[in-house]
């Protein structure tokens, strides 16, 4: 609940996220599994929105 409040994440994509950023990351992986999915985001939500 804490990251859909303070970037409007849903829990479950943030748990998916994290589960991937475990496999492929370790610990490490992980910590920085939430904050690469979100630049992920805003930037295909800027190339639809410069497509429009």
């Amino acid at each position: 609940m804490v990251m859909k409040k303070s970037v409007g994440l849903n829990p479950l994509v943030t748990l998916f996220s994290l589960m991937i950023g475990m496999t492929l990351g370790g610990v490490v992986g992980a910590i920085l599994a939430v904050p690469f999915f979100i630049v992920g985001q805003v930037i295909i939500l800027a190339i639809i929105k410069y497509k429009k």
